[in-house]
């Protein structure tokens, strides 16, 4: 969707629209589930993948071990926006006294991923290696859905910001954004959410980090550090920060970050910004 002529909005709308986005990361997109009272909307969530992990993975893949199942969709809504380790969760599994191999893990994994309640995203890398032991990340297919799973994790508005943006770029890109979208990591360690090829020839490679405010100045810093050392390392002149209510330029010896607020970012296209 673009505002196209209708950009910039007014006030009133521009804090309708914030709203909406807040309202959002909070209760996620289901209809059925929207305007219940906190502890139904959870609960009819939570239900939504019970359902979905009997039908489509249980019964459709005959899964026998349940019980390494459920610890597996509980640790993956746990990871949201944040690196999952199959071996990693195979040694939590070990030591709670839970039975199972980890290609079974590895199977129930990809059940979950093609039954759409996850989604994994690797390390932009040219190195089939690297991107063999570097963690892959997850994101939920809803932002309320994980709130709803996980509420000891994914309350931090930061981690369903992150989801959100991905979730945005997937609708973007369709099916391409399997191919097309993953982190980065630059030689410093500083990490980048999400850097996407384009998925046309003649395109250019976006950088999108994900942050829910600025105000912090160590944030700051690492947010944009992060971002400028990408692009010296890229050749890309322009970046973005996506975040809650925050929006500025910010020009670095790397080029141009463009921080902008999540309902304006998702509502808007490059050219409409410019």
């Amino acid at each position: 969707m673009s505002l196209g002529k209708s950009w910039p909005v007014g006030p009133r709308t521009e804090s309708r629209l914030a709203s909406l986005a807040d309202r959002y990361l909070e209760e996620g997109g289901f209809p059925d589930a929207l305007d219940l009272p906190p502890f139904d909307r959870v609960q009819r969530l939570q239900d939504y993948v019970e359902l979905v992990t009997l039908r489509d993975v249980v019964e459709r893949h005959r899964v026998e071990n349940i019980t390494a199942l459920r610890h597996l969709t509980r640790a993956l809504f746990a990871s949201t926006a944040n690196g999952f380790s199959v071996s990693s969760l195979h040694g939590a599994c070990t030591s709670q006294g839970i039975r199972v191999g980890k290609g079974t893990l590895l199977d129930y994994l990809d059940h979950l991923v093609d039954a759409y309640l996850v989604f994994l995203v690797p390390i932009r890398t040219r190195s089939e290696k690297q991107r063999i032991v570097n963690p892959r990340k997850v994101y939920a297919i809803d932002p309320g859905l994980a709130l709803a799973m996980h509420t000891g994790g994914a309350t931090n508005t930061g981690a369903r910001l992150e989801n959100q943006v991905y979730l945005e770029l997937r609708r973007r890109l369709g099916r391409r954004a399997k191919d097309c979208v993953g982190y980065y990591r630059t030689a410093s360690g500083f990490e980048v959410d999400f850097a996407v090829d384009p998925p046309t020839p003649g395109g250019q490679l976006l950088l999108i980090q994900s942050c829910a405010a600025l105000s912090d100045p160590e944030t700051r810093d690492r947010e944009v550090r992060a971002l400028q050392d990408a692009m010296a390392e890229t050749g890309v002149r322009r970046s973005t920060i996506v975040t809650l209510a925050d929006r500025e330029s910010i020009e670095g010896e790397g080029g141009m970050v463009q921080v902008i607020p999540a309902w304006e970012w998702i509502l808007t296209s490059e050219d409409d910004r410019n």
